[in-house]
C-alpha cells in the first residue's frame, strides 16, 4: 500500500510540475516576439509602468527605434531579407544594451529600449552607437539600392508621475520630427518643437513636401535635358502613358502622382552614361550594353539621396523586369514585380517603339500595338496591355510621338 501511495504522490508531483512548466512556457511565449525572441509590446509596457512607479529606477530613459521606409525595403528585397534585417536589429541592439536595460520589439518595424537609472544624454550615446552599427552594416551591403536606416526618438522620466503611454507618445513625436527632417537620425524629445510639428495640418504638410520634391524633379529633368534631349522627351511621354494606365486601373491620386514621378525619373541614371553610348547609331557592344543597363543602378543611386522621393524606387528598379521572369535587375516575374514597375514597362516600351532615335526609325502605332499584344504574358502584364491597347484604340490615350512632347 505504501508503494502505491508513493507512486501516486510521485505522479501527482510530476503532473503539477508539468502544469507549472506549461503555464510558465505559455506566459513566456505570450510575452515574446516570435521572430526576434525579444519582449513584445505588452511586456515592455508592463515593465515600463513598473519601473516608472519605482523611484529606484529613475531617471528612466525610453528609446523608440523606427526603421525607415521598411515597407519599401521589404518590397525591394523580399520578406526573408526583411526578416533577417529585423533579427539583425534585435540582436545588435540587445548586444549594445547588455545588462543596462531591456529591449523589445514594439511593432512590425519598431523597437523599444528601456534604460533604468539613465539620463537622456546617456540614451543619446547609445542611440548614436546603434546608428554607427547600422552604418557599418550598410557599408557591407553596398549593393543594396535602399539602405537600412532608423529614426530614433528619446524621452526620459526624471520624477514619478509619468505613464508608459506618455513616454511612448513623447518618443514617437521625436521620431516624427526625425522622419520629417531627413530620417536616419536621433532626437531627444523637445515638448515645444515636436508637439508643434505634429500638430501641423496634414494637407499643408503634404503640400510642403510636394513642393520640395517637385523642385528636385525639375532640377534632375533639366540636367538630363542638357545631356540628352531624347531622354527628356521620352521621360515625359512615359510619365503621360503611365498616368493614363494608373487612372484606367482606378488608382488613387497619390498613387497616380507617384507613377507620374517614376515615369519622369526612370531614366535619370542615363546622366552617368557617356554620350557616345547614348547616341550611338550602330549596335551596342556587350560592354556598352552593360554600361547602358547600369542606368537603373545609377538612377536609384540618385533617388535614394532624396528622402521625399525614395518611394518611387521599386518602380525604377523594376521597369526592365519581364512578366515571364527573364528581365533585369532581379529576375522577378508576374505580380512579384511592383505594379508601378509593370506600368512603366508598358509605357516605356510603347514610347520607345513609336519614337525615332539615332539608331532606328519610329515604328507605326499599329505595329507597336501588335507587339504589345504578342508580348502580353511574356514581357508585359497581360491585363495592363489590354487596358493600354483599349485606350490607344478608343483615343483616350494619345500617341505622344504624334503630338507635341510633354503634357
Amino acid at each position: 500500500m505504501e508503494m502505491v501511495q508513493i507512486a501516486w504522490i510521485v505522479a501527482g508531483v510530476a503532473i503539477v510540475s508539468s502544469l507549472i512548466l506549461w503555464i510558465t512556457m505559455r506566459w513566456w511565449m505570450n510575452c515574446r516576439d516570435n521572430l526576434t525572441r525579444l519582449m513584445n509590446r505588452t511586456a515592455a509596457n508592463e515593465c515600463m509602468e513598473n519601473w516608472l512607479n519605482d523611484a529606484r529606477k529613475l531617471p528612466l530613459t525610453f528609446l523608440l527605434l523606427d526603421m525607415d521606409d521598411f515597407k519599401l525595403y521589404n518590397r525591394l528585397y523580399g520578406s526573408d531579407e526583411a526578416d533577417r534585417a529585423l533579427v539583425y536589429m534585435a540582436d545588435m541592439t540587445k548586444r549594445l544594451v547588455g545588462k543596462k536595460g531591456k529591449v523589445a520589439r514594439f511593432s512590425g518595424k519598431e523597437f523599444a529600449i528601456l534604460l533604468p537609472n539613465t539620463r537622456a544624454e546617456q540614451g543619446r550615446e547609445l542611440a548614436e552607437a546603434i546608428q554607427e552599427q547600422i552604418h557599418r552594416k550598410n557599408n557591407r551591403n553596398s549593393r543594396h539600392w535602399e539602405a537600412l536606416t532608423a529614426s530614433i526618438g528619446i524621452t526620459t522620466a526624471y520624477q514619478p508621475g509619468m505613464t508608459s503611454q506618455e513616454m511612448v507618445n513623447n518618443a514617437g513625436l521625436a521620431v516624427h520630427h526625425v522622419k520629417h527632417t531627413g530620417k536616419s537620425g536621433v532626437r531627444v524629445f523637445d515638448p515645444k518643437q515636436d508637439t508643434k510639428i505634429h500638430s501641423m495640418e496634414s494637407n499643408s504638410l503634404r503640400k510642403e513636401i510636394y513642393r520640395e520634391y517637385e523642385a528636385s524633379i525639375l532640377a534632375l529633368m533639366a540636367a538630363i535635358d542638357a545631356k540628352d534631349h531624347y531622354t527628356f522627351s521620352h521621360s515625359h511621354n512615359v510619365a503621360y502613358y503611365s498616368v493614363c494606365l494608373a487612372r484606367a486601373l482606378k488608382m488613387d491620386e497619390d498613387s497616380v502622382e507617384a507613377v507620374r514621378q517614376a515615369g519622369l525619373l526612370h531614366d535619370i541614371g542615363k546622366i552617368g552614361v557617356p554620350e557616345e553610348v547614348l547616341n550611338k547609331t550602330g549596335k551596342l557592344t556587350p560592354e556598352e550594353y552593360e554600361l547602358m543597363k547600369s542606368h537603373v543602378d545609377a538612377a536609384v543611386g540618385i533617388i535614394r539621396h532624396l528622402p521625399a522621393l525614395d518611394y518611387i524606387i521599386p518602380a525604377v528598379v523594376g521597369h526592365h523586369e519581364r512578366y515571364d521572369g527573364k528581365g533585369y535587375m532581379e529576375g522577378k516575374k508576374g505580380e512579384e514585380i511592383p505594379l508601378s514597375a509593370r506600368i512603366l514597362c508598358v509605357a516605356d516600351s510603347f514610347d520607345a517603339m513609336t519614337s525615332k532615335r539615332c539608331y532606328k526609325e519610329a515604328m507605326s502605332v499599329e505595329r507597336s500595338v501588335s507587339i504589345l499584344k504578342e508580348e502580353a504574358g511574356k514581357q508585359f502584364d497581360p491585363y495592363l496591355v489590354q487596358l493600354f491597347v483599349r485606350g490607344i484604340e478608343d483615343g483616350s490615350i494619345r500617341v505622344m510621338s504624334e503630338c507635341h512632347p510633354g503634357f
